[in-house]
C-alpha cells in the first residue's frame, strides 16, 4: 500500500478504469493499477484488506463468490 500511494501510480477500481478508458482519459504519465480482489473463501480476510486500503485512501473492487445452498 505504501508503494501504491506514491504519485507515480493511479490506483483505480475496475469501473473507474472502464469509464476513463472509454473517455480516452487515462493518463500517460502514471502507472495504472486496477485493483481487484476475488473473494472465494474468506470474507474476513477481505474485510481486513478493505480496512487497510481504506486507511491508505485506496479504493478497489471486490468480487465475492456466493454459493447456493439448496436444502431439501
Amino acid at each position: 500500500m505504501k508503494e501504491l500511494i506514491k504519485n507515480r501510480y493511479l490506483v483505480l477500481k475496475v469501473v473507474d478504469f472502464i469509464r476513463l478508458a472509454r473517455k480516452g482519459m487515462l493518463p500517460d504519465d502514471k502507472v495504472i493499477v486496477i485493483l481487484r480482489h476475488d473473494v472465494d473463501f474468506s470474507i474476513n480476510s477481505a474485510k481486513i484488506m478493505s480496512k487497510i486500503e481504506y486507511e491508505y485512501g485506496i479504493r478497489s473492487t471486490y468480487y465475492i463468490r456466493m454459493r447456493d445452498h439448496i436444502i431439501f
